[in-house]
C-alpha cells in the first residue's frame, strides 16, 4: 500500500506542476490514473488466464471491467492517503529521492504488463 500511496504522490506532483494552487481534480485524476494501472494488471491477468485455461469466452467483459475500476477507485478513497498528507509528503524535501524513483515504478507497471500482454498474445 505504501508503493500506491507514493506512486499516488508522484502522479500527483505532475498534475500539480506549475499550478499556483493544489487542485482536488488532480488528485482524483492521480488516483484514477493508479486505478487504471491497477485494472491494466487485472485485465493482463485475466487475459493470461483465459488462455491458460482454455476458457472460451465469448461475451464481452466490459462491465466486470467498469465495476473493477469502480471498486478499485472505492478502495483508493478508502484506504490511501488523503491530500493534506500528499501534499505534506510530497512538500517535505526529504522525500524528493523517494519521488524520483516512483517515476520508474510507474514505467514498469506500465511496461510490464503490456510486454506480458504481448508475449501471450503472439502465442
Amino acid at each position: 500500500m505504501r508503493t500506491i500511496n507514493y506512486l499516488i504522490c508522484k502522479l500527483y506532483a505532475n498534475f500539480a506542476f506549475g499550478n499556483i494552487r493544489p487542485s482536488l481534480s488532480n488528485f482524483y485524476f492521480s488516483k484514477i490514473s493508479v486505478s487504471l494501472i491497477i485494472l491494466l494488471w487485472f485485465y493482463v491477468l485475466l487475459y493470461f488466464l483465459r488462455i491458460a485455461l482454455n476458457i472460451g469466452l465469448e461475451t464481452s467483459l466490459t462491465w466486470l471491467y467498469i465495476l473493477l475500476v469502480i471498486m478499485i477507485f472505492y478502495f483508493l478513497n478508502k484506504y490511501t492517503w488523503t491530500i493534506n498528507q500528499v501534499e505534506e509528503f510530497i512538500n517535505d524535501n526529504e522525500n524528493d529521492e523517494i519521488l524520483n524513483k516512483m517515476i520508474w515504478v510507474f514505467w514498469a507497471t506500465i511496461i510490464i504488463p503490456a510486454v506480458v500482454y504481448i508475449l501471450i498474445f503472439n502465442r
